[in-house]
């Protein structure tokens, strides 16, 4: 509360009342807003490469979008930009084998197992390791068992050696979205029957570019820009500094062609 001004003789004030009139005081306005983020948006590249007989198959690469809502943890994505690249004898190889049980590389999904082991208590299938700033997450998604057989009738799959790590920033209160750095995720799947023989060598890797919270309407506006988006995938690598791919994978991607499934 305050209160008019008033000029008074000292003299005046024994034995009187001085009565002080209130004055409204005006704030300036203060926007005030209780809205909180709705969605953690990732801006990633990604790269997919997948192994027929040990001979490089398919390579695919490209940078994403994707959301994770705070809300319930769901997941999305949208693909920016990519390259599907296949490497044409050995796909002609491997489709030659009764092409109908056959595999090619998929966008990466995130699972933030590192986040929810943190939440729900560390499992005997995780191993941490500390890096200079950095802590790794890496599990064992089969574990306790080493295969997984899968029968479609005569045809026998085995599933093996599913691993996955995560690379986040080291957060002294516990690791959140906003420290999430890189993934890999990979797997070998084995396909017997008769005289086929099948093994298939997948895994994906992310590297996040850019991490930041987005509301409803904000999200939409990045969806819909994604379409429209212009990059070069080679000149993103470099500005970005991804760690390279292996000589073997760079020397075959030469030879490679488009691929449209």
């Amino acid at each position: 509360m305050a209160y008019t001004n008033l000029e008074v003789n000292l003299d005046t004030l024994r034995k009187k009342t001085i009565y002080m009139y209130a004055k409204e005081q005006v704030l300036t306005e203060v926007p005030i807003t209780t809205e909180r983020p709705e969605f953690v948006v990732f801006e990633c590249y990604f790269r997919c490469p997948q192994f027929y007989n040990s001979k490089l198959e398919y390579y695919r690469d490209g940078i994403a979008l994707y959301f994770v809502k705070l809300k319930n943890g769901r997941i999305d994505h949208r693909v920016v930009t990519s390259r599907f690249l296949v490497d044409e004898p050995v796909y002609k190889e491997e489709i030659g084998k009764r092409g109908m049980f056959s595999y090619s590389p998929s966008i990466p999904v995130l699972d933030f197992y590192a986040i929810k082991t943190e939440r729900d208590g560390k499992g005997k299938n995780c191993l941490v390791d500390t890096l200079p700033s950095k802590v790794r997450f890496d599990f064992d998604n089969l574990f306790p068992d080493s295969v997984k057989r899968i029968s479609w009738g005569k045809y026998k799959q085995q599933l093996k050696k599913v691993y996955s790590s995560e690379v986040y920033k080291v957060n002294q209160d516990g690791i959140s979205y906003l420290d999430f750095l890189s993934g890999r995720w990979s797997r070998q799947m084995v396909i017997n029957y008769k005289d086929m023989n099948k093994v298939f060598d997948q895994w994906e890797e992310i590297y996040v570019t850019k991490v930041y919270f987005a509301r409803q309407e904000e999200l939409k506006r990045l969806i819909k820009d994604a379409g429209d988006r212009k990059e070069n995938i080679g000149l993103y690598l470099e500005r970005y500094e991804i760690p390279p791919i292996s000589e073997y994978i760079k020397e075959r991607l030469v030879n490679m062609k488009v691929h449209r499934p």
